[in-house]
């Protein structure tokens, strides 16, 4: 398929091209039967239950996974330009573990399963290598994030989240979901969330500015 220079570019700064030479990329995104496809802003790209055949690169927007709970979700990640959701697709074509919609209007590279497991090209090696262990990093994020879930106490759930956010330069946390998208993140109530952190900031285990957090003590 013809991609244009600025996608090719994208997709050569991506996680899962890492390594691959520049004078390869078209020939090993052709080979491997790749295509682009574009999803407007809240489309479910696919729902829990879904067959995902794919290998999918975001080259633009943002991506995020979740487990549906009744009528409701539970975040389980978000996604940015260069990552790929790559762990709902375990060694091939499967069935997709969670609902995978598009927070904003997104583009991504879509790399049949099929055509990657066949591919002849000598890189494609390299492509495969780079998703497996993305998925291994993503079996990690996950356990944490399933002891993070099963912590009882709401307060040690909320330093649990923000120890694995990464810090800003002034030692502060920059924390990028809204309060109510933690809170789904965290599995609790809004308002529960609400309350326990300005009882954290009284009791000067916390300074919140914003979106901003730093931990004082424990």
């Amino acid at each position: 398929m013809s991609i244009d220079d600025k996608t090719m570019a994208r997709i050569k700064a991506s996680s899962p091209f890492a390594g691959v030479a520049e004078e390869d990329m078209e020939a090993l995104v052709d080979q491997l039967h790749a295509y682009t496809r574009a999803y407007a802003k809240d489309t479910v790209i696919r729902h829990a239950g879904d067959e995902l055949d794919f290998y999918p690169v975001i080259l633009e927007g943002e991506v995020q996974s979740a487990m549906p709970r009744g009528e409701s979700e539970q975040i389980i990640a978000r996604f940015l330009p260069g990552e790929s959701f790559a762990e709902a697709v375990p060694g091939g074509p499967g069935v997709c573990p969670v609902n995978i919609r598009a927070l904003c209007d997104t583009v991504l590279l879509q790399i049949p399963a099929q055509g990657l497991k066949h591919c002849a090209h000598p890189s494609a090696s390299i492509v495969q290598a780079n998703l497996m262990q993305m998925m291994a990093r993503r079996i990690t994020w996950l356990s944490k994030k399933i002891a993070l879930l099963n912590e009882p106490r709401l307060r040690k759930r909320i330093l649990l989240f923000l120890e694995d956010q990464d810090k800003e330069e002034d030692g502060s946390i920059r924390v990028y979901f809204s309060r109510k998208d933690m809170a789904e993140y965290l599995g609790v109530n809004d308002k529960a969330l609400l309350r326990e952190i300005k009882r954290m900031q009284e009791e000067g285990v916390l300074w919140v500015e914003d979106r901003r957090f730093r931990i004082l003590r424990r």
